[in-house]
């Protein structure tokens, strides 16, 4: 047999074991370019969530930020700050807005009889009840204690007075229960005032609705004053 017939088969076994030795080096790519794609599926799903549960966690944390803690309104700081951006608009485009300075009459007294564990349930049920009266637009934020601020805009004076006799009358007429055969009553004191021209910022219209609701505090409480 000559040589160059053995060169052959050589040659031949040699080419099996290469074609094979690729074929096992394809096989073996694609089972890690599955893995790679399995393990990317999976760190992108990751991602995802992680990414979604921070967003909740941002807007958690947003939430605790600008509401108070009991009664789940604006709170102080959040409530001045958007009321900022209503008095800078009613400026602009000359509109009206009106705010209203709200007191719970008293609240001292159903502290220092009952507890604060009661004060704090008559608070809750006091911003649960006015909360429900308010248009999407309006404010409404717990100032400190017991007392309340409302920001109307689009809205008159009358419009601003028939929404403040509202909310008075609805308070009046609430009661908590203390107890197994106690009802407490409360009622609401509220000062009422409207942008000026000559006014710089929101607080302006604040210092003359507060004067309104001590008006109404030494008048007899119960009531809405105006400035």
């Amino acid at each position: 047999i000559p040589i160059s017939f053995w060169a052959d088969i050589d040659y031949f076994f040699l080419g099996l074991v290469v074609i094979t030795y690729i074929k096992k080096l394809n096989f073996q790519l694609l089972i890690r370019t599955q893995e790679i794609e399995t393990f990317n599926n999976t760190l992108e799903h990751e991602v995802e969530q992680r990414t979604r549960e921070l967003k909740l966690l941002s807007e958690k944390l947003r939430e605790l930020a600008n509401t108070d803690e009991l009664t789940k309104i604006d709170n102080r700081r959040h409530f001045f700050q958007l009321a900022t951006q209503y008095f800078y608009t009613a400026k602009r485009n000359q509109t009206e807005l009106y705010i209203l300075s709200l007191d719970i009459d008293f609240f001292k007294h159903i502290n220092d009889t009952y507890g604060h564990g009661a004060g704090d349930e008559i608070l809750k049920l006091f911003a649960k009840n006015i909360k429900g009266m308010m248009r999407e637009s309006d404010l409404f934020g717990r100032i400190g204690g017991e007392e309340f601020c409302i920001c109307l805009q689009n809205t008159t004076l009358e419009g601003a007075t028939i929404l403040a006799e509202k909310i008075r009358s609805r308070i009046e007429h609430i009661c908590y229960r203390h107890g197994p055969q106690e009802l407490l009553h409360v009622t609401l004191s509220v000062g009422i005032s409207g942008l000026c021209a000559s006014d710089t910022e929101i607080f302006d219209i604040v210092k003359r609705a507060d004067k309104a609701l001590y008006i109404a505090k030494n008048n007899g409480r119960n009531q809405v004053q105006i400035i």
